[in-house]
């Protein structure tokens, strides 16, 4: 049986492969004593929410709805971040996510890992709908958002502790 000529370059390649398939997410560090936040929201949109959005913003006729798989149901998510330095939005790593949550109406509570400390923290609440188009040689998806709320908050986050709230309650 032959060995591999180049052996090194082997495992190089089979580890910048299992890296990529990973999805090698960048969250936000949070040390070795995180805060957790618990969050909460509660949300909801209407069918008729959805037809007037999707027809401002797609001008998508009302009888094209009638087309099986051209608009899925709502989607929500529900995330939090701290601010970056270039003005980006660096992600919170979820312990409980809510993501791609199905239906009109979302009653959910996510968690999220924090660095301890006063930190300005921003969340997103989002329904959006997959809109697909057959228009061309093959078919073009896009997700078109219902809703998009932001809260910034400046919260002081004890190193283990954890922080229940709701930022949405307020909002419509």
């Amino acid at each position: 049986m032959n060995a591999p000529r180049f052996p090194k370059l082997a495992g190089l390649l089979t580890l910048l492969a299992l890296l990529g398939l990973s999805g090698c997410a960048v969250y936000a560090p949070v040390g070795p004593n995180p805060a957790r936040l618990e969050v909460t929201a509660q949300a909801q949109v209407t069918p008729q929410q959805v037809r007037d959005t999707l027809e401002r913003k797609v001008r998508l006729a009302p009888l094209t709805f009638t087309t099986l798989g051209e608009v899925g149901p709502p989607l929500w998510d529900l995330r939090a971040f701290l601010p970056a330095p270039d003005g980006g939005l660096t992600p919170l790593q979820p312990v409980r996510p809510v993501a791609n949550v199905v239906g009109h109406r979302l009653e959910a509570t996510a968690e999220f890992l924090a660095p301890p400390g006063t930190q300005q923290v921003v969340f997103l609440l989002e329904c959006s709908v997959r809109h697909e188009t057959y228009d061309g040689p093959a078919p073009m998806v896009e997700y078109v958002y219902i809703v998009t709320r932001r809260v910034d908050l400046r919260l002081d986050l004890a190193p283990g502790g954890k922080l229940t709230l709701a930022p949405f309650a307020a909002q419509p």
